[in-house]
């Protein structure tokens, strides 16, 4: 299979170039209240280099508070079909994601259908990995010593690039037989985790877990609802709100990790309701 994230991964920025966007931008602003006209203009001047002709460009944005003070957009979001990126485009959040399956599984919790203290075992009684005491608190915190699924394909033969499921991931870890370390004495962060609490989401509910959190999380809080990275939206024709060649290149990623898209700023709508 070709891969072709590294052919458009220009399309994204780095996390460190975030962390040092966001303190340039939040840090001068916060005690000030809303920045004046000027200060808006110095910050437009930061970004005017991604308006050159076909350049990669984003959406910067600067909260205070939950209110949105400054938002902006520069430059393209596609190089190859040469779309300009607007407030409305959608952006892989990556492992943001998981941020919204945390709070599903709060969510049910504060509903009583499930406890984070309730052994994994409790919900997948046939994987032996599971006798091992985990809970569902270890997976919420990285603390289950699971072994991350990427590193598993990765030994099976698996190449980056190739399409998987949860399905998949759930069969690798069926066949564990042991951790890193014993639950909770660690920290490691670890995706496999959160395809389990995607999992267990869907085995409580009864539910798919897109359909699920779309209908009881993300349409109930004041946010810019996302858009969940499917073939279907990826294989339909560009438009000027999407960024096509960074989700087909994540269409890879199980639910639960790394799935969501969103527009500009979206609030986590636990900061907000």
């Amino acid at each position: 299979m070709k891969d072709v994230t590294s052919k458009h991964k220009v399309t994204g920025f780095p996390r460190i170039q975030i962390l040092i966007i966001w303190l340039m931008l939040v840090c001068p602003i916060v005690s000030f209240g809303q920045p004046s006209n000027r200060f808006k203009n110095q910050i437009d001047a930061l970004f005017m280099d991604w308006e050159l002709e076909n350049h990669p460009g984003g959406v910067v944005g600067v909260m205070q508070s939950d209110e949105v003070i400054y938002l902006n957009s520069f430059g393209n979001a596609s190089l190859e079909y040469n779309v300009p990126t607007t407030e409305a485009t959608l952006f892989n959040i990556g492992s943001i994601s998981k941020q919204f399956t945390a709070m599903g599984i709060v969510l049910l919790q504060e509903r009583g259908l499930l406890s984070i203290d309730d052994p994994v075992q409790k919900y997948f009684p046939e994987f032996q990995i599971f006798d091992k005491s985990i809970t569902i608190k270890h997976l919420l915190q990285h603390t289950s010593g699971l072994r991350d699924f990427h590193d598993l394909m990765a030994l099976a033969g698996w190449r980056g690039d190739d399409y998987r499921t949860n399905e998949d991931v759930l069969r690798l870890l069926q066949k564990q037989t042991d951790l890193n370390f014993k639950p909770g004495e660690q920290f490691m962060y670890s995706n496999s985790g959160y395809v389990v609490l995607a999992e267990i989401i869907e085995k409580v509910t009864g539910e798919d877990f897109k359909i699920w959190m779309q209908n009881n999380l993300l349409s109930h809080y004041r946010c810019t609802i996302p858009m969940w990275r499917t073939i279907i939206s990826a294989l339909s024709p560009i438009g000027p709100h999407r960024t096509t060649i960074a989700t087909i290149g994540c269409l890879k990623w199980p639910k639960g990790i790394g799935h969501i898209q969103g527009q500009g700023i979206c609030i986590p709508p636990w900061r907000t309701c």
